[in-house]
């Protein structure tokens, strides 16, 4: 009787620690993946507020509706 449930407690055991290694496994991958995203947004927020600071410029120049 021993013998079979100290099997089952090292069989759940091994399964336990599996989990815990794919869950792992899985989080470091979203937080890769959240953090190439962060930089995309940040890129992409970055050629924004330069287009926006542009366009913010360029209409003190603007002598009519149509050149805005």
């Amino acid at each position: 009787m021993f013998q079979e449930r100290k099997s089952q407690i090292t069989t759940h055991n091994k399964k336990y620690e599996r989990q815990v290694r794919t869950c792992l496994d899985k989080y470091n991958n979203l937080e890769e993946e959240w953090n190439f995203c962060l930089e995309n947004i940040e890129k992409t927020f970055e050629g924004f507020s330069a287009q926006h600071l542009k366009i913010k410029e360029s209409l003190p120049v603007g002598k009519n509706l149509a050149e805005l």
